[in-house]
């Protein structure tokens, strides 16, 4: 059976609890002493762009006796004018600014910049059961000594019992902090097979294989080999897997915090996931989030003795552990963040106050070219003038080519700057491109569109026509055109037929989209008639539901799903065929599990379209079935140039042995509704029935169905209808 697989989002924040804490304004400190500087002077209708460096010296100190003139701002490898540099000092935050203000300037930006946030992350999953106690009061002691201006958080992984709250009372704070310890269970085995060097064996690595079987081995009975192998897959696999919720809940973070104005601090305290072949692009994808929503990850590893081969008497120093396999040095890294496996929390926690004492918030001006929807990336250079070092610094902006240019004329700025922006009208601005054309901020806009299409999609039931035949194998047919058997049939229509057909069937069902108590988007269909036999009465049961109040309204419609599946034909059990079911599955969340590329324009229904292909790239996948095990989806999406919606997707997957499935779906407008509405579905699967075998030819099922009558109700997330 192949089936949609239910990944839990335990790190998924509401947009409107953070956006809450975003206006909760921190405690007035004394005005920051900065060196005097002439107000620099602004055009009207540009975006300004802050940008946040952090400068080194050889000893780690911060370097704070820079001035503007000793930067250099590269956009896309282009020089830009700095129109201002201020440095930014911990403990003399100015109050918040009146966000109301329909106006922005180089000061407000930097001023929004000194109010520090900092959301200590806690990722149980990576720390040994019981451990981490030194590092979690290290960061007690850290918050502690944060000025009463800063803003702090407490989120855990794998899911935190609390919403994300920057106001939240310090000692509550401290207290959850540190009873966070670590959760980490190793995989039960008799062998001593280490994290690290399990990933690295079945990576190819031979040596590293070799070396396990010879240690662990000696001595022992000849069915020792084997039961290593086995825990040493065993063992990758567990690796792989916390990895990837790690990191898909990280970047569910980031996104949230994203809304959130000003720099971020992400303090990611843990044990090290791993870094393997498929989450690199994964980090990749996660490093230009971050640079998009300002947030800056550093990461605090626990000197821990899940890396090696260990015992309990076994414990790894901070020397000995591989760096290099561990996605959360290459997170910060990629962020501009600190990375550390300290002797001692305090030691970790002491260079980050170190490192974020002092730095400083570069400002520069937009050009009508960056106006284009596309992730743009930011370098930083310094003069050295003989203290050497390093440079942090945010890596990526993007400009919303859909919303105007804010005025940059402020309180801040000289007066002349308004009678020249009144005298000399603004550059003209591109027109806007709400698809993109990098892969990235294709996937971002497609994921805009899969939010926008579930709530408008809710409650929308649709009455879906659906054939589907099993034939011979007839070669890889281009759609269903060739195929005159799936053309739907009134009753005594006898049809016609192109070639030989095993079997066919046809529905008559309702589908619909629910939100569930969970938060999960899900698509349902209800059988009414198979083959012109009603199979219930014809009552529209699936609005009776959504209009019910039930406690088990959820369980009713799970139910429903499973009951209509029974009547798809062949023994290939599936519930992936729904109209909408690749737009779930690309969803904002599952996003860092692919890797997009963009493919060559094509033209769908006369609509010039960009092309956005996917493919699935981690552990555990999000569809399988129980014999394969998992089952890695790609396929492509056709993105409306001119508005961005999508007119069709395209779902691949090969069943390892058993045969290719490919499903398409068509959209069209519906009425006034934003997004939309499928049209047809046709779906292919290559070997997917044994019944009617003609010799040893391969069988083929085909479906295609067709949406029609759809009806609208106005549905709350809740379980009530308005």
């Amino acid at each position: 059976m192949t089936r949609c697989r239910t990944l839990q989002a335990t790190a998924i924040l509401a947009a409107a609890a953070v956006l809450a804490l975003a206006g909760q304004a921190p405690a007035p400190q004394a005005p920051p002493q900065v060196p005097s500087q002439q107000p620099p002077t602004f055009r009207s209708g540009i975006d300004l762009v802050a940008v946040d460096v952090t400068v080194l010296a050889r000893s780690g100190e911060p370097v704070a006796t820079l001035k503007a003139e000793d930067f250099t701002l590269l956009v896309d490898g282009s020089p830009r004018p700095i129109v201002s540099a201020r440095l930014v000092e911990a403990g003399v935050a100015q109050p918040a600014a009146d966000r109301a203000a329909p106006t922005q300037s180089a000061g407000a930006l930097t001023d929004a910049a000194a109010r520090r946030r900092f959301v200590i992350v806690v990722d149980r999953e990576h720390i040994h059961v019981g451990e981490g106690q030194q590092m979690l009061q290290a960061a007690a002691k850290f918050i502690d000594n944060l000025p009463p201006g800063d803003g702090v958080a407490l989120w855990t992984l794998p899911e935190s019992g609390t919403a994300l709250r920057f106001g939240e009372d310090r000692e509550e704070i401290k207290r959850r902090i540190r009873l966070a310890v670590g959760v980490f269970r190793p995989v039960y085995g008799p062998w001593n097979v280490g994290r690290d060097e399990a990933i690295q064996a079945e990576l190819g690595r031979k040596e590293v294989r070799q070396d396990i079987l010879a240690r662990e081995c000696y001595k022992q009975p000849p069915g020792c080999p084997m039961e290593v192998e086995a825990q040493i897959t065993q063992v990758a696999a567990d690796a792989r897997q916390r990895a990837d919720a790690t990191l898909a809940q990280l970047g569910s973070l980031v996104d949230a915090l994203g809304t959130v104005e000003g720099a971020k601090q992400l303090v990611l305290v843990t044990g090290g996931p791993v870094m393997t072949l498929d989450n690199t692009s994964v980090i990749s994808a996660l490093q230009r989030r971050a640079g998009l929503a300002r947030v800056t990850i550093h990461a605090l590893q626990v000197a821990e003795p899940s890396y090696q081969a260990r015992t309990d008497q076994m414990r790894a120093m901070p020397a000995e552990i591989n760096q290099s396999a561990s996605a959360a040095y290459m997170l910060a890294g990629a962020t501009g963040g600190l990375a550390i496996t300290p002797t001692s929390g305090e030691i970790a926690f002491g260079r980050l106050a170190q490192d974020l004492s002092a730095g400083y918030v570069l400002v520069f001006e937009t050009l009508p070219a960056d106006r284009d929807g596309r992730t743009h990336e930011i370098s930083v250079k310094v003069r050295d003038v003989g203290w050497g070092g390093a440079v942090r610094a945010r890596k990526f902006f993007r400009v919303d080519p859909n919303e105007a240019a804010r005025p940059a004329a402020g309180p801040g700025a000289a007066p002349e700057a308004a009678a020249g922006a009144a005298a000399a009208p603004a550059a003209p601005l591109p027109a806007p491109e709400p698809v993109g054309v990098d892969p990235g901020d294709m996937a971002e806009r497609l994921a805009d569109y899969a939010e926008q299409f579930e709530r408008e999609f809710a409650a929308v039931v649709a009455e879906e026509r659906y054939v589907q035949v099993i034939h011979p194998w007839r070669g890889n047919p281009s759609g269903p055109q060739g195929e005159p058997a799936l053309a739907w049939r009134e009753p005594g229509d006898k049809g016609k037929q192109g070639g030989p057909i095993i079997s066919r069937r046809q529905l008559l069902s309702d589908v619909v989209m629910v939100q569930l108590k969970d938060r999960q988007w899900l698509s349902y269909r209800d059988v009414a008639e198979v083959d012109g036999s009603p199979v219930r009465d014809r009552t529209d049961r699936v609005r009776d539901l959504l209009l019910s109040k039930a406690a088990d309204r959820d369980d009713q419609f799970r139910r429903i799903n499973a009951e209509s599946a029974r009547y798809n034909l062949g023994d290939l059990r599936r519930d992936v065929n729904l109209p909408t079911v690749t737009l779930s599955l690309l969803r904002r969340l599952n996003q860092p599990r692919f890797q997009f590329k963009r493919a060559k324009d094509e033209t769908v229904d006369g609509r010039p379209c960009r092309v956005l292909t996917y493919q699935e790239k981690v552990r555990p996948t999000l569809i399988g079935t129980p014999n394969s095990g998992d089952i890695f989806i790609y396929g492509r999406v056709w993105l409306d140039q001119a508005d961005g919606r999508a007119r069709r997707t395209e779902l691949r997957f090969e069943r390892r042995s058993q045969g290719r499935s490919y499903i398409r779906v068509d959209f069209r407008p519906f009425e006034d509704l934003a997004i939309l509405v499928p049209a047809l579905m046709w779906e292919w699967h290559e070997g997917a029935d044994q019944l009617g075998r003609i010799g040893g030819d391969v069988t083929v099922i085909q479906g295609l169905a067709a949406y029609s009558k759809i009806r609208r109700f106005q549905v709350t997330t809740a379980e009530e209808i308005k």
